[in-house]
């Protein structure tokens, strides 16, 4: 995604510049990470971008898309999970259901259905698929890059960066 140059800063690569990657901007190039990161990061951007205190107006526009557009979990592997949770194939429990997701977010995505028994419409939410394990290494990820953000960048000390992944 073009962000060596930041890695660089928090001593996480020894590349310096990102010229010529890409016309994109950081405020960009950053959001598009946090989509391709999945889940975690996507919260992180979505709460940044309620940020005005902290970010320029670049970034919280960037960042302001992730409130609304959310790429959803592959299907298959959502349908996968409906079919665990509840027990049995999709067809025995619902007449029909959506062939995709109708709404996708940071953390899950819904299905319009409607059951067989009773013919009532429902929404199906579902989790994306390994969200649990995943947002315990995303944190952990998030936790050490805090920590020397706050160690290579005595200016963003200000805002606690270790304080904010804790929260």
């Amino acid at each position: 995604h073009g962000l060596g140059h930041l890695l660089a800063i928090v001593g996480l690569s020894r590349r310096k510049s990102d010229d010529g990657i890409s016309p994109v901007t950081t405020p960009e190039r950053l959001r598009n990470f946090f989509t391709d990161a999945g889940t975690t990061f996507v919260k992180l951007g979505q709460r940044l971008s309620t940020r005005a205190d902290l970010l320029p107006p670049d970034f919280i526009e960037a960042f302001a898309t992730l409130q609304e557009r959310v790429p959803p979990a592959p299907t298959a592997e959502l349908l996968a999970v409906i079919e665990s949770e509840i027990g049995r194939p999709i067809d025995e429990v619902f007449a029909e259901l959506s062939k995709q997701p109708v709404a996708s977010a940071s953390i899950g995505c819904v299905f319009r259905g409607r059951l067989r028994e009773g013919e009532r419409e429902v929404a199906v939410k579902v989790r994306r698929p390994g969200i649990r394990s995943q947002v315990a290494i995303d944190l952990a990820i998030l936790a050490d890059v805090a920590r020397r953000i706050e160690q290579f960048i005595p200016p963003m000390r200000r805002y606690y960066p270790v304080q904010i992944v804790r929260e």
